[in-house]
């Protein structure tokens, strides 16, 4: 499982193009000049991307051939097995330009068809794991199984999306002249995409320092998390073509989708309350009693996370998604902070109250009360 998730720790190989992908497909019919830019810049992202997977490609190789993946990684590792890490993440790296399939169909408002061909991808897991095993070959090949899951979801994607949106996509190895801002949306979003998920990591090594008796209890905890908060970023990214294609017109939609998501979050927030503890006996076959602050703790993280995302979604242009990587930063230095003083004293909680304090106060206060702010120019 370690190597199997290492992609997990390079969020930012996309670069961050995805928003400047997003925001021209969203856009790309208001003029011709408008979706001639768009279909530029898909083809410099795709190179762009395709570059990015090649070294990482070459990176994993020479760790492979200098035989360093046993020490990174702190495991035992043959002349062989040195080689599963690379194996792990050449999928990872091929997937990267063919992401772009998953960030047009956002763009095109195709959200929920992009989050259903997203599971195709745990599918193709678990069939890759299944013939491994038939193969009895050296278990630490199953690590390659999940990566293969994320290639068979960006492959369809891909192919989807050239579907979807007629681009001349024989050009996209083609130099163009034409200039766009390839990078302006992309930089901010490497930062908002590295702190964000940080924060959240974090919270598990505290617990592990600070903590480590409610290790458990922790982890079992944030298994049940991700999934209902998957669901709610699914939910939020819809929005994101919605405001980048009508901005002047936002308002009305954010103050609408504020109250939508906000009853999400409340009901993430009462249902994790009422079913963690039971789910999680369930699970560890009455083993692991998980603590009732934490079970709070974490719903209502979910809370603040589904009240951020009209904000989050909104505020993607250029500007304003650097405005998002400094609030970022600083949620980040308040989250760590809080957490260091409440772990030890309040147990596995800790961490997550403080993940808690820090969005709502410089995520949802901050990206909000900007919204607010500039509610002017947003209304027609």
């Amino acid at each position: 499982m370690l190597i199997a998730s290492m992609f997990l720790v390079i969020p930012f190989a996309d670069l961050g193009l995805g928003a400047s992908i997003v925001n021209a497909v969203a856009v790309r019919h208001v003029s011709r000049s408008a979706s001639r830019d768009a279909t530029v810049l898909i083809c410099r992202a795709f190179r762009v991307l395709s570059l990015s997977g090649a070294v990482l490609i070459a990176l994993s190789a020479s760790l492979s051939i200098a035989g360093l993946w046993g020490r990174i990684l702190n495991i035992q590792l043959d002349e062989f097995t040195t080689w599963i890490p690379t194996a792990a993440l050449v999928p990872f790296a091929v997937s990267l330009p063919l992401g772009v399939g998953q960030r047009i169909l956002v763009g095109l408002g195709k959200n929920a068809l992009a989050t259903l061909l997203g599971g195709i991808g745990p599918v193709t897991g678990v069939l890759v794991a299944a013939f491994i095993s038939l193969l009895r070959v050296e278990p630490l090949l199953f690590a390659v199984a999940p990566p293969t899951g994320i290639l068979a979801t960006s492959v369809l994607t891909y192919a989807v999306a050239r579907n979807q949106l007629p681009l001349p996509w024989a050009e996209v190895f083609r130099m163009h002249n034409r200039r766009v801002r390839l990078w302006g949306s992309a930089a901010p979003m490497i930062v908002i995409t590295i702190v964000v998920p940080l924060g959240i990591q974090l919270q598990r090594y505290f617990v592990a320092y600070l903590s480590p008796n409610e290790l458990a209890q922790y982890s079992i905890l944030a298994q049940l998390y991700m999934p209902c908060y998957s669901i709610i970023s699914s939910a939020g990214i819809g929005l994101w073509p919605m405001f980048a294609a009508s901005r002047s017109n936002a308002w009305p939609i954010w103050v609408k989708s504020l109250g939508v998501m906000a009853s999400v979050g409340l009901m993430a927030f009462l249902g994790f309350a009422l079913f963690a503890g039971p789910i999680s006996l369930l699970v560890s076959h009455g083993l692991i009693k998980v603590p009732i602050g934490t079970v709070l703790a974490f719903g209502g993280l979910l809370l603040v996370m589904a009240v951020h995302q009209p904000s989050a979604m909104l505020l993607t242009t250029e500007r304003e998604l650097w405005l998002q990587a400094l609030l970022a930063a600083m949620m980040l230095f308040a989250s760590v902070t809080v957490s260091i003083m409440l772990t030890s004293g309040v147990g596995s909680s800790g961490p997550v109250l403080g993940s808690v304090v820090g969005i709502f106060l410089f995520q949802v206060l901050g990206c909000g009360g900007y919204v607010v702010m500039t509610r002017k120019r947003r209304i027609l």
